[in-house]
C-alpha cells in the first residue's frame, strides 16, 4: 500500500483501523518528518450538511476528483452516483486511451475485478430462489469430483460459508486466481481451464478449518461459479448476462470473454510501461466482470429500489445481513453474502466492495437504508487510493446533505475506560511476540517494570507505550526510536484520526489482541512462539524458480531466514508488482504452513526430495 491510499471516512471505520496506522508507519520509515503534511489530499471545501441540495454534492466531488487526479497523475477515472429515483451524477473524466485520443466517459467500459463477486453471489441467489442449490448444502453435493486435502478434523464447508469467505478455502495465486496481464487474445484454452478447476485441487490443502476466521478466497468464487455452470445449464457468462445485465438493461457490461466484450468500447489500461489491453481471467467468477459506469448505475440502484427486477427482496437483504455474528475472531469484522459492511455499531449501515485487476481498480459503496449509492474506477495503480478515498468522500457528503446536520452522527458513543495500574505479574501476562498479518507484521511486547511497550518488527523505528486501561484495552502512545513522543496527528497530515487501542481478549485459550479505532476492534493479532526450525527446511533457503511459467502470475520466490522475527519466510516475485513476503511455521520436515488469520495465512507449503517445493498449487524449483 502507498501513502495516497487513504480511508478516513467514517463509513468504514473497521478498514481504516489497519489503513491509517500502516499510513503512519510507513510515512515513518520511508518520508522525511519535515514533508509529511504535503503528502496529504487536496483541501476542497465540503458543502455544508443538510443543504439537500444534489448540485452542491456534484460540484464538490467534480472539484475533488480533478483535484486528485492532477495531483497524483490519474490518467482516467469514472463515476455515478444514485439514490433510489435517479442517477445523481455520472461522469468521465480524464483518458481512455492517449494513443488514440479517445477521452474517457461514463460509457466507457473498464475491469470490476472482485466486485464481479457480487454478481456471482446474485446468481447463486437466483438459483436458491429456485430450488436448485441449497447455502447449507456441502459443495460436493454440486461437484462431486472436487478434492482436497486438509489437516483440520472439519473440512467440509457449505455453500453460505464460500459466499461469506469462512470456508477455509486458500485465497489465491496460481489455482485461485490467474490472469493474463494485457493480452490481446483470449489463451484457447481459457475456458477449460476455468471447467477443470474443481477437479485441479487434489494436491492443495485447506488453509484454515470450516467457519474459524473470515478469510477472502477468490478460489471460493472461482468454484461457486461451476456451482452455476452444473446448475443452470448454462455458461457462467451467459447466465450472468441473461440473467442480470440483460434484464437490469446493462448493455455496456459483459464478462471478459472475446465473444461477450467486442462491442463494448473498453478503456486502455495505463501502467509504467505504456497503455495496454484489458487481462484475460481464468476465474470469470471472480473477477471477470467488465462494466462502465452508466450501467453501474443501473445495478447501484437494484440493492435501492429493485422492483425484483433480478432478486427478490429477501434475497438482496440477506445479501447485506451479517454471516459471522457469532465467529469470535473475527471481532467487529462484518460480512454478508459478498458484501463488506459497516463493524458492529457503527452508523450509518454501509455495504462495499472493491475491485483490482491491475493497472484497474473500481470500488462499490452502498447506504441501503438511506437510498444512496455510488461506483468509482480508475485505469491506472496510480488511481487505486485515490478512488477509495474520492467515493467515500463524495458519499459521505451526499448522506450529510441529506440526512445530517450533525457531524459527529456516524461515530459510535464509546464509553472512556478508566486507566489503571498494572503488577509487573499482571504485565507479565501480555508479554510476548504476535503476528499482525502482512500488513503490520510482527510485533513484540516487552514487560520493562510493570511498563508495556510494543514494538513493531517490520520496521524497528516505531514503538509503541500501552496504557493499561480496564477491561483488558491499552491506549497507545507512539515513540520515535522509542524514546521521542510522536502525534499520529501529525504523521497522518492533519487529518482527523481515530482513537487507538489495544484491546485484549481469551479465544480458545490463546490471548489474541486487536487493534481498534474509536472502540471498534479491526485486525486481530495472534500469539506465536518462534521454535527450532527443522535442518531439512534450513537446507532449502535459497531461490526458486516456477516450474511452468503459464501456471501463476509470479516469476520466483525466496525461502529465507528472518533474523528479526526468528521464523523462516516466503517472498513471492514478480516485477514490476511488489514482493509478497509471508512468515512460515514448519509442521514437518516437508510441510510448512504461512502464519497468521486470514487471508494467505494457513496456507501450505509442501517439500520434495528433488529440490522441488509446491505453494499455492504451483510447483517451483530450486536455483
Amino acid at each position: 500500500m502507498d501513502a495516497n491510499h487513504f480511508h478516513n471516512d467514517k463509513f468504514e471505520m473497521s478498514a481504516k483501523i489497519v489503513h491509517a496506522l500502516r499510513i503512519a508507519l510507513l510515512v515513518l520509515v520511508l518520508v522525511p518528518l519535515t514533508s509529511c503534511i504535503s503528502l496529504g489530499p487536496p483541501r476542497v471545501d465540503k458543502p455544508e450538511p443538510g443543504k439537500n441540495d444534489d448540485s452542491l454534492v456534484v460540484e464538490y466531488g467534480r472539484e475533488l476528483v480533478q483535484q486528485l487526479m492532477k495531483k497524483y497523475d490519474v490518467p482516467g477515472l469514472s463515476v455515478v452516483l444514485v439514490d433510489r429515483e435517479k442517477v445523481l451524477w455520472a461522469e468521465g473524466f480524464g483518458w481512455a486511451s492517449k494513443q488514440n485520443s479517445q477521452p474517457l466517459t461514463a460509457d466507457s467500459v473498464m475491469q470490476m475485478g472482485s466486485i464481479t463477486k457480487i454478481f456471482t453471489a446474485i446468481a447463486i441467489m437466483q438459483l436458491v430462489e429456485k430450488g436448485k442449490v441449497d447455502l447449507e448444502a456441502k459443495l460436493t453435493t454440486y461437484l462431486p469430483e472436487f478434492r482436497i486435502q486438509s489437516r483440520f478434523t472439519e473440512s467440509d464447508f457449505s455453500i453460505r460459508q464460500m459466499l461469506s469467505h469462512h470456508s477455509g478455502l486458500p485465497s489465491d495465486l496460481a489455482l485461485g486466481f490467474r490472469f493474463y496481464l494485457g493480452e490481446q487474445t483470449t489463451p484457447d484454452d481459457l475456458l477449460a481451464q476455468f471447467e477443470n478447476v474443481p477437479s485441479a485441487l487434489n494436491s492443495s490443502h485447506m488453509a484454515s478449518q470450516p467457519g474459524e476466521a473470515f478469510s477472502y478466497s477468490n478460489l471460493a468464487y472461482s468454484l461457486l461459479g461451476s456451482v452455476i455452470e452444473r446448475t443452470s445449464g448454462d455458461t457462467y457468462a451467459d447466465y450472468i448476462v441473461e440473467h442480470i445485465l440483460s434484464p437490469l438493461g446493462m448493455k455496456d457490461s459483459a464478462i471478459l470473454l472475446p465473444e461477450h466484450v467486442s462491442h463494448l468500447a473498453l478503456a486502455n489500461g495505463f501502467t509504467e510501461e505504456g497503455e495496454i489491453k484489458g487481462s484475460y481471467l481464468r476465474d470469470l467468477s471472480a473477477g471477470a466482470l467488465a462494466a462502465s459506469a452508466n450501467d453501474m448505475g443501473k445495478f447501484l440502484q437494484l440493492f435501492l429500489n429493485n422492483g425484483n427486477a433480478v432478486l427478490s427482496d429477501n434475497s438482496l437483504q440477506l445479501m447485506s445481513t451479517a454471516q459471522n455474528d457469532d465467529v469470535e475472531l473475527d471481532g467487529d469484522f462484518r460480512f454478508g453474502l459478498s458484501f463488506f459492511m459497516s463493524g458492529l455499531g457503527q452508523e450509518p449501515f454501509l455495504i462495499y466492495h472493491g475491485g483490482d485487476i491491475p493497472p484497474y481498480h473500481a470500488t462499490l459503496r452502498i447506504l441501503p437504508r438511506e437510498g444512496l449509492g455510488v461506483v468509482m474506477m480508475v485505469n491506472s495503480d496510480l488511481g487505486g487510493g485515490v478512488i477509495n478515498y474520492a467515493s467515500s468522500q463524495i458519499l459521505d457528503v451526499a448522506y450529510r446533505s441529506r440526512f445530517s446536520t450533525d457531524p459527529e452522527l456516524t461515530t459510535p458513543e464509546r464509553l472512556p475506560s478508566r486507566g489503571i495500574s498494572l503488577s509487573e505479574e499482571q504485565a507479565e501476562n501480555y508479554t510476548g511476540l504476535y503476528y499482525a498479518g502482512t500488513s503490520l507484521g510482527f510485533v513484540d511486547i516487552e514487560n520493562k517494570g510493570s511498563e508495556l511497550t510494543l514494538e513493531f518488527l517490520n520496521t524497528g523505528i516505531a514503538t509503541v507505550k500501552m496504557v493499561p486501561l480496564e477491561d483488558d484495552k491499552f491506549d497507545i502512545k507512539l515513540r520515535l526510536f522509542g524514546f521521542i513522543p510522536l502525534s499520529l496527528n501529525f504523521v497522518m497530515f492533519g487529518a482527523e484520526v481515530p482513537h487507538f487501542q489495544l484491546q485484549f481478549a481469551e479465544i480458545k485459550g490463546k490471548s489474541y489482541f486487536w487493534l481498534t479505532a474509536d472502540g471498534v476492534s479491526g485486525p486481530l493479532a495472534l500469539p506465536v512462539k518462534r521454535s527450532a526450525i527443522p535442518e531439512a527446511w534450513l537446507e532449502r533457503i535459497g531461490t526458486y524458480r516456477v516450474a511452468e511459467r503459464n501456471e501463476a502470475f509470479f516469476e520466483s520466490a525466496e525461502l529465507s531466514f528472518n533474523d528479526k522475527s526468528g521464523f523462516l519466510q516466503i517472498t513471492v516475485k514478480n516485477d514490476p508488482q511488489p514482493p509478497l513476503r509471508f512468515p512460515i511455521q514448519t509442521i514437518s520436515d516437508d510441510q510448512a504452513s504461512i502464519l497468521g488469520i486470514g487471508r494467505f495465512g494457513g496456507e501450505i507449503i509442501d517439500a520434495f526430495p528433488n529440490r522441488t517445493i509446491r505453494y499455492g498449487g504451483i510447483t517451483l524449483e530450486r536455483e
